[in-house]
């Protein structure tokens, strides 16, 4: 009886945890695009997007420092939650929404020393082949 009980008190939820698939906050699921990998350090400020759309994208893995930091299905302004392509985002974390889940994704950005970097992303819709540019801009800059 105690081997029982030992089993079901100590095992038996551990068999179960492993059996639970784990829905992680950052999870997109899977659309009828190719995955964008973007190698760039966006760690200022401010974060502008020119162009595209955004809702033609099904994920866009991106890598800081060798690190998978964000996957960006759809941005949207964090003031209006409208989709906006070429809106601008001032504060110190950039929120996107995937437009099925609404899955909400946050971006710690870090300020730096006021340099402005470019970060192009080709998109590949499957019949289109486009371009997104986020530019990146220092504290301060206008």
């Amino acid at each position: 009886m105690k081997r029982i009980l030992y089993i079901i008190v100590f095992i038996l939820p551990f068999i179960v945890a492993s059996c639970v698939k784990e829905e992680y906050w950052y999870y997109a699921p899977e659309l009828k695009a190719k995955e964008l990998t973007i190698s760039a350090n966006l760690d200022s400020t401010s974060f502008e997007i020119l162009g595209g759309s955004w809702n033609n994208i099904a994920k866009a893995t991106m890598f800081q420092d060798g690190k998978e930091v964000i996957m960006l299905p759809t941005a949207t302004n964090k003031e209006n939650g409208l989709s906006e392509p070429g809106a601008t985002y001032t504060a110190d974390w950039l929120t996107i929404k995937h437009t099925d889940n609404q899955r909400e994704i946050r971006v710690i950005a870090k300020p730096n020393n006021g340099s402005r970097r470019e970060a192009h992303i080709e998109v590949d819709y499957g019949t289109a082949i486009g371009t997104i540019t986020l530019i990146q801009k220092g504290k301060g800059e206008k």
